[in-house]
């Protein structure tokens, strides 16, 4: 339902399934930074770009189901 909710919704949710806190704090600053472009109309600096790219791309990473090597 994270569409349909706020963003303190979806955290709240993704901490109720038990998402790591490092991941979580990664998601609250491109959520605030989402906020503000969307509903402040706020332009965020040009270094914010390549830090949302690098901070997706961890939250992926630490979110992917990891596969179980087979004996």
């Amino acid at each position: 339902p994270a569409l349909e909710s706020t963003s303190e919704e979806t955290l709240g949710l993704l901490k109720n399934q038990g998402v790591p806190e490092s991941v979580s704090t990664e998601l609250k600053e491109l959520l605030e930074q989402a906020d503000l472009a969307k509903f402040a109309k706020t332009i965020p600096p040009e270094s914010f770009h390549s830090k949302a790219l690098e901070s997706s791309r961890n939250i992926i990473l630490e979110t992917s189901p990891q596969e179980t090597p087979m004996h």
